[in-house]
């Protein structure tokens, strides 16, 4: 049996329990060296992972929850905090854990 390709992420509190409770259903990351170092290969695509593991904060004990992931797309057209600028957006299913 392969062992799941798990993509895991830090979030403030807010987001946080915005997924847990439903709310929120993709996350976002800026199109910026770091993150396309980690969401695409060297060939250029976007990698697929099985599940997202979310952090609440970088404290020891915080609380974690697993989500099942839906896959990336890149995008521009988001008209908040990302507004003209290229960025991944994480799509998310259920949480498993």
């Amino acid at each position: 049996m392969k062992h799941p390709k798990i993509l895991y992420l830090t979030l403030k509190k807010e987001f946080f329990d915005q997924i847990k409770r439903g709310d929120k259903t993709s996350e976002f990351r800026e199109y910026k060296k770091y993150w396309v170092q980690r969401l695409m290969d060297a060939d250029g695509r976007l990698i697929k992972y099985d599940f997202v593991v979310f952090r609440n904060g970088y404290h020891k004990s915080a609380q974690k929850m697993t989500v099942e992931f839906k896959g990336i797309k890149i995008t521009r057209n988001r008209t908040d905090w990302f507004r003209h600028k290229k960025y991944f957006e994480i799509e998310l299913g259920k949480i498993t854990q």
